[in-house]
This record gives structure tokens, C-alpha cells and sequence, in this order.
């Protein structure tokens, strides 16, 4: 899995994509890892990775980041200069529950493993810092 800790940015995938928000002027690469959400079925254990980290910068650009974030989600969003749109946290909510839900290889991982609940409590008050229905 590539992970040493339950956040959403405790991973290789995650933090691989964090590294690609150096060129990013606005929102859409942040838009663009959260589109899985809109196509039903299986989601596979990188996305939901860079997903997770996704929705965490749209938290954060809603001024409800979790307490450490990577200095690369904090110079993109001094870049950005904006809030995420209503859509934007929206999508991001979706992407967060479909995570959490039984068609999800990272939840299937964390399941495997003694940090489930760790894991669940972390992702759940990422839904709750999007102010999108509860998990």
C-alpha cells in the first residue's frame, strides 16, 4: 500500500501527486484526481490515495485544514488565491464517501489491517471538515 500512517497524506501515491501541485495556477489538477467519483464501480487503491489528498486540499482552501499539511498544498493554495467552488466540495464529499464505501481497494487494504479504525476516524472527519453529509 505505500502507507507508514492513516493520514491522507501518509503514502507514496498521495504525496507523488502533492509533488504535482507545484505548476498548478487554479483548481482543476485538484478537480481533475477527484473525477473518478463521477463513474460508478470499483475504485482502485492510487486513486483513492491521491483522492483522499485531493479532498484534504479542498478542505484546506476552505480554511478547515487538518493540523499538519505538506508546504506544497500551502504554497498552492497561496497561488490559487481562492476558494474551492461549491461544486468542487461537492465532488470532493462524493470522492470521500465512495472511498469509504465497499467498492473501495483502500478501504479493502485498511480492512486487512489493525489501523481500521484509525483509519475510518480520519477519513470520517474529513467528511465532516467539507461540511458534506456524514460517512
Amino acid at each position: 500500500m505505500g502507507a507508514w500512517d492513516v493520514g491522507p497524506f501518509d503514502n507514496d501515491a498521495a504525496l507523488d501527486w502533492v509533488g504535482d501541485l507545484d505548476d498548478a495556477e487554479g483548481w482543476e489538477p485538484v478537480a481533475a484526481v477527484l473525477r473518478f467519483a463521477e463513474v460508478e464501480g470499483f475504485v482502485d487503491a492510487e486513486d483513492a490515495s491521491e483522492g483522499l489528498a485531493a479532498a484534504e486540499v479542498v478542505a484546506a482552501g476552505l480554511g478547515r485544514a487538518r493540523e499538519e499539511v505538506p508546504e506544497e498544498v500551502t504554497w498552492f493554495l497561496g497561488r490559487v488565491g481562492h476558494r474551492p467552488s461549491p461544486e468542487l466540495v461537492a465532488l470532493a464529499g462524493t470522492a470521500v464517501q465512495r472511498i469509504l464505501g465497499d467498492d473501495s481497494e483502500l478501504r479493502g487494504l485498511w480492512e486487512d489491517t489493525d489501523d481500521l479504525d484509525a483509519w475510518l476516524a480520519d477519513t470520517e472527519g474529513l467528511v465532516r471538515r467539507l461540511g458534506v453529509a456524514e460517512a
